[in-house]
């Protein structure tokens, strides 16, 4: 596949480290995305596959994790990326509401 992509569901930072994760749920439970950027050794990174599963840990270093997993994270920040305009408004009221709490 010539023009195919990279698609990551998060990225978040934990302590100084980038966090990248997907969550599969149903019956297709690859992750070529994930695989592929986690192969760059040099990076320092972490990679989290969240998905109806056990702990564990595979070859290329992805920490599989159960889907009730992220919840219990302490200290992580999700950062802002650049939303398509259909998804600013949602944002914006979302946010909005996060404040009225």
């Amino acid at each position: 596949m010539k023009n195919s992509t990279l698609k990551i569901d998060f990225v978040i930072e934990m302590g100084r480290a980038p966090v990248l994760m997907e969550v599969k749920s149903g019956r297709n439970k690859r992750a070529k995305s994930l695989r592929t950027m986690m192969q760059d050794k040099d990076r320092n990174r972490i990679g989290y596959k969240v998905m109806d599963s056990n702990i564990g840990t595979d070859e290329n270093g992805i920490i599989h994790l159960p889907l009730y997993a992220p919840c219990f994270f302490e200290d992580c920040q999700i950062r802002s990326l650049p939303l398509p305009p259909s998804s600013k408004k949602v944002n914006k009221a979302f946010l909005e509401r996060e404040n009225d709490v």
